[in-house]
């Protein structure tokens, strides 16, 4: 009861003076990438690339890989911080769209964020894994663009699996939702260019809900080595899914490395470039066999760029992150 409490009260802006920040945070955060989406003339939903359905398998890896630099221990992000991590988001053209997205074991309540720039209240309905609607706890609405709805014991009252959001909205123009959940289950992670190299977390500080801490040279291949908190046997991670400008590009294996603080790496190498939006899906198994995700945002790291001055040869390199919960935008803080 406390606790719904507590969560009733941040809606209402009358736990925390920072609370409004948040949410006008969130708000500018998804309209700025609703922007950007929208500038990128996605395809409809009937028409886009979906990875091929997986099931449960396991990777035999006959190559025992080993770190020849173990780093020190891996210092986790806070998934409980804010509205929780990433479980799923997506674009939609004229926000009528239905997307699915699992609750695992490791979730309870979680948010629904709708957000668009013209379209007027956004709105969401929820179906539970059996076709049942799930009601809402709390519906807030920070403005005429963008509805948060709480699902308060999500899982309790409607069990784990995989849930359905259908979107609505009074016009029929673009927007974007996200599925957020306070959560134990996350991943730390980064690129690495050596499959050997266990120097993930290059940004000292962890950051609320990001979860990559070293991202990838542009057209330089590199490998995404992570590991998973919370898990213990059987909870495991089996695939990443990666994301070019909101569209699915790769599915990618995985492998197990030894005497490394991030055992699980892609089995595939990846090249990006720097113009781009990229994020990752990360997929596995709960205790009970259901399916979790959670996802995290990535930049593209330009080369280090050098410039000529009369002084001499100056030697820069961007920007890797943003603090405070930013997420960084072809090199410009949000």
């Amino acid at each position: 009861m406390l606790k719904f409490f507590v969560i009733t009260s941040f809606l209402l802006g009358i736990a925390h003076p920072l609370d409004e920040l948040k949410l006008s945070s969130i708000r500018h955060r998804l309209n700025q990438k609703l922007e950007i989406f929208s500038s990128f003339n996605l395809p409809e939903l009937s028409k886009r690339v979906f990875p091929e359905p997986s099931h449960h398998k396991v990777i035999l890896d006959d190559s025992q890989t080993t770190c020849y630099n173990r780093s020190i221990d891996i210092l986790p992000h806070d998934g409980t911080a804010q509205f929780g991590d990433l479980i799923e988001s997506d674009f939609s053209s004229f926000c009528a769209d239905t997307f699915t997205f699992y609750v695992d074991n490791f979730i309870n309540e979680f948010f629904v964020i709708i957000n668009t720039l013209d379209a007027l209240n956004p709105r969401a309905t929820v179906y539970n894994p059996i076709g049942g609607e799930v009601s809402s706890c709390q519906d807030y609405s920070t403005s005429a663009t963008q509805t948060i709805h709480l699902i308060c014991n999500g899982k309790s009252l409607h069990g784990t699996g995989t849930y359905t959001v259908q979107l609505a909205a009074d016009l029929n123009k673009p927007c974007i939702f996200e599925i957020r959940a306070p959560t134990k289950l996350t991943v730390d992670g980064g690129f690495v260019e050596d499959v050997r190299d266990d120097d993930v977390q290059q940004i000292v500080l962890s950051t609320a809900n990001q979860g990559i801490f070293r991202f990838p040279i542009e057209n330089q291949a590199s490998y995404l080595a992570f590991k998973v908190e919370s898990e213990e046997f059987p909870v495991h991670p089996d695939e990443v899914h990666l994301y070019t400008n909101g569209l699915f590009d790769i599915k990618m294996d995985l492998s197990t490395r030894y005497g490394c603080n991030t055992p699980h790496i892609t089995q595939q190498s990846y090249n990006c470039t720097s113009q781009n939006l990229y994020h990752a899906k990360f997929r596995g198994y709960d205790s009970d066999g259901n399916r979790f995700q959670r996802i995290y945002d990535f930049n593209c790291d330009m080369s280090d760029v050098v410039s000529t001055t009369p002084s001499g040869d100056v030697s820069t390199t961007p920007a890797r992150f943003c603090e405070n919960g930013g997420i960084l935008y072809n090199y410009t803080k949000e």
